[in-house]
Formats: C-alpha cells, sequence, structure tokens
C-alpha cells in the first residue's frame, strides 16, 4: 500500500515494502463481529513481530494535507458539554474523595470492569483473546495522602511595603490613671525589710475601704499622737547618737593633740639637754674612772643576759648537761635523757610474767626470745654508775688500795664529821667486799 510521504521536503525510502496489513475494524467487519468499545488491539507474540505499519504513526492531517475538518457547531459544543458535564456530576456523587472513601465504596470497587483482549499471529492469521478484569487499587482508608502539596510562595515584589497606620496613643488624665493605677500589695503580718508603711498604703490595699465612700475608714485620734511621739523619739534618738558622736571625735583628737605636744616637749629637752653637756667642763679623770666602772658592770650584766638567752633556747638534756659541766660533774647520758630506770628486785609482790611477756623482746638482733624476761636484770642498775678508772701510769696497787678504803663514797660531809655511819647500798657493799677479798682483805681491815 502506497502512501504520500511523511513529508513534502523529504525524499521516499529507498527501501520501501508494503504489507497487507488489515486495520482492526477491517478484521472485525471482514469476521462479521459488532464492534466493541474500549477493546484493545496489540501484539504480544514472542518473536516481537509488531502487527502495525508505519502509516498508523504518521497523524492524519500529515497524511493528507488538503483534507479539510469542519469546525464542531454550537450544537455539537453543548451537547458535548452535556454529556461531559452529566459524566462527572456521576462521578461526584457515587465516588467519595480518596482520603476519605467508606468501606462501602471499596466494597462497591471490586466488581471492576471486564475488557477483551484480542492478539493475532502474523505468521498464521490466527486470533487470540483474552478476557482482563480491570478493578480499582483498593487503599488504606488510614493512609496518608501521598499528594505533596507545595506552598505557594508570593514572588518578590519591587514596591515598597505598605505601611501599618495606628491610631494616636491618647493621653491618660488624672483621673483616668487614677483609676488604672494598682496600689502594691502591703502584708499586715510580714515586713522581712522592717520597711516604715504609710497608714494610707495599708487603707489603700484594705478591701473594706474604697473611694465612693461606701465604707469611711475610722481612724482613731490616739494612733496619731501615737504616731507623732515615734517621730519625736526617733529625731531624739539620732540626735543623740549624732551628739555622741561628735564628742568622740573631740575627744580623739584632743589625746593626738597631748600626744604630740608631749612629744615636742620631750624633743626640746632632749636637745637642751645635748647644749647644756656641750657647755660644762667634764673632769677628766673622775669621768674616766667612773665610765670605766659603769662599763664594766654593763658588759658582765649583758654577757649574763645572753648566757641565759642562750639557756632557755637548748633543750632539757642540753640544759641538764651544761649544768652538770658547770658543776664539775660527770652525769651519765642516760640520767641525762631520763631513761635510767633501775628495776626494783627486792620485795616482789606480784608475778612479772602476768604484765609484760615482751620485756625482752625490743632488744636490737634478737627478734626471737625463748624467754619471757631478761636473765640478768641487775645489768640495768649496774649500768648507771662508771668504774673507777685508776689505770695513769703512777699508780701502783698499794696507792689504788689506799685511795679505795679512804674515800667516802655515797655518804654526806656533815655525817662523816659528826661521827654519823654513812648508809651504803646493798649493791655497792658488795662490790666493796668483793674488792677487798680480792686483795686479801677482811671488811673494815687496815
Amino acid at each position: 500500500m502506497n502512501s504520500a510521504p511523511f513529508s513534502t521536503l523529504l525524499p521516499p525510502p529507498k527501501k520501501e515494502q508494503s504489507f497487507p496489513v488489515a486495520s482492526a475494524d477491517q478484521s472485525r467487519e471482514q469476521q462479521g463481529d459488532e464492534p466493541v468499545a474500549g477493546i484493545v488491539f496489540d501484539s504480544l507474540q514472542p518473536d516481537g513481530i509488531p502487527n502495525v505499519s508505519f502509516q498508523d504513526f504518521i497523524p492524519i492531517r500529515q497524511r493528507d494535507f488538503n483534507m479539510s475538518i469542519p469546525l464542531p457547531t454550537k450544537q455539537d459544543i453543548d451537547e458535548t458539554f452535556q454529556r461531559t458535564k452529566a459524566y462527572f456530576d456521576k462521578l461526584l456523587s457515587n465516588k467519595a474523595p480518596t482520603n476519605f472513601r467508606s468501606t462501602s465504596d471499596i466494597r462497591g470497587s471490586k466488581g471492576g470492569n471486564y475488557i477483551e483482549y484480542k492478539t493475532k499471529d502474523a505468521l498464521t492469521d490466527k486470533s487470540t483473546s483474552r478476557i482482563i478484569k480491570v478493578v480499582d487499587h483498593v487503599a488504606d482508608p488510614l493512609q496518608p495522602s501521598q499528594i505533596k502539596r507545595k506552598k505557594v510562595v508570593a514572588p518578590p515584589t519591587d514596591e515598597p511595603a505598605a505601611p501599618i497606620l495606628h491610631s494616636g496613643t491618647e493621653k491618660l488624665t488624672k483621673e483616668q490613671r487614677e483609676q488604672w493605677r494598682i496600689p502594691s500589695a502591703v502584708s499586715n503580718w510580714k515586713n522581712p525589710n522592717g520597711y516604715a508603711i504609710d497608714l494610707e498604703k495599708r487603707i489603700a490595699i484594705d478591701g473594706r475601704y474604697n473611694k465612693e465612700g461606701d465604707a469611711i475608714p475610722m481612724v482613731n485620734e490616739k494612733l496619731l499622737e501615737l504616731t507623732n511621739a515615734l517621730e519625736d523619739a526617733e529625731s531624739r534618738a539620732r540626735e543623740e547618737v549624732r551628739s555622741r558622736a561628735e564628742a568622740r571625735k573631740q575627744q580623739a583628737e584632743q589625746q593626738v593633740r597631748l600626744k604630740e605636744e608631749k612629744l615636742r616637749e620631750l624633743a626640746q629637752r632632749s636637745r637642751e639637754e645635748r647644749q647644756r653637756k656641750r657647755r660644762q667642763p667634764i673632769d677628766q679623770e673622775e669621768y674616766d674612772e667612773s665610765a670605766m666602772v659603769r662599763q664594766t658592770e654593763r658588759n658582765e650584766k649583758r654577757d649574763q643576759m645572753k648566757n641565759d638567752m642562750r639557756l632557755s633556747k637548748l633543750s632539757t638534756a642540753d640544759r641538764l648537761r651544761a649544768l652538770a659541766h658547770a658543776q664539775g660533774r660527770d652525769v651519765s647520758e642516760k640520767i641525762i635523757l631520763g631513761a635510767a630506770k633501775p628495776s626494783e628486785v627486792p620485795d616482789v609482790h606480784y608475778d612479772s610474767r602476768l604484765l609484760t611477756k615482751g620485756a625482752g623482746t625490743a632488744v636490737p638482733g634478737a627478734p626471737e626470745q625463748v624467754y619471757d624476761s631478761p636473765l640478768f636484770a641487775q645489768n640495768a642498775m649496774d649500768r648507771l654508775y662508771k668504774p673507777a678508772r685508776f689505770t695513769g701510769p703512777d699508780n701502783d696497787a698499794l696507792d689504788i688500795l689506799s685511795k679505795m678504803t679512804s674515800e667516802q663514797r655515797f655518804e654526806d660531809r656533815d655525817a662523816v664529821s659528826s661521827g654519823d655511819q654513812p648508809q651504803t647500798s646493798p649493791g655497792m657493799q658488795k662490790s666493796d667486799e668483793k674488792q677487798d677479798s680480792e686483795h686479801g682483805l677482811e671488811h673494815g681491815g687496815t
């Protein structure tokens, strides 16, 4: 089938082939079927051979450029309008909006429409038909709308913004301000800052009184007298405080002035004394002798004060050591430090094992003690006394013996002179007897 070219400006195709293809209307007329509205004819063959021609895609106006289509008349337009309006009215009356669909509408939409779908094979000219049921998609009534509504923004304009006009502010009169005035709250029970509150404010906040004169406030006359008395007392108290402060200020100024005068007099007398001493003749001999005596006494007193100050700063042990050295005594360090505590050996009335089990555990180098108490308890007493030193080269045995027998240790000189026998300790008596026995002498022998 030859047809007019696609365009008058384009040449015809070089390889043009024509196939005897009948249109859908002609095929239906040949078969004798009545035309069915809404039937779709298409080719869905597996090999993909289309059942259309190229001319089917060319618009009607371009197939025949000389074709004239008459415009619709007024009657056709009215009929089309009425038909369209009736159709839309039917849709609006039967179908509610998507967001507000009821269950009855959803159930009613299940019926759907049936469409016959026919296909035709181009090689065998065999046609097949199918029945398709078209139904509306069931929407969830609780699902929100899927339509996105965009906010329409007004386009910018170059015109200036219109001013907003307001009515002028009216000035309130004194009566109006008085009507709008709200008095401050005044409590009759609490006053933490201790402010003096006027009676007018208390009356203004009191609801029993008003300005219309319905309830006239009654104020006792004694209240005015009390207020005046309080004011007078306050003024007198302030005056007394001011007068006392002024008196204290004057007294302080007078004391400062008297001190300055005394200092001025002392300075004047010292200057006069220096001038008088310069003018008086001085006896050189008397001055030298008396000055030397006074200077010596001052030096001795100064040295004594320095020594006392130095001794006061020393510790107790150093003070005892200095005192023993000044008296020519040789005192043990244990006695000075207060560590000499001789144990009382005789007349033991208790079991010492019940008091201290670890008496000897303080000895260094003996972490484990076998016995509860030290073996030689008398050694602590023997350490308090130092042995006599007769190791000089000029001392022989006879001299040592004569010194030991003639020396009177541990007795008072007055007791010796009066003929009383000295009292010796048992420890020293045993040591003397031991020394006599070593030298072959009996006690009391010469």
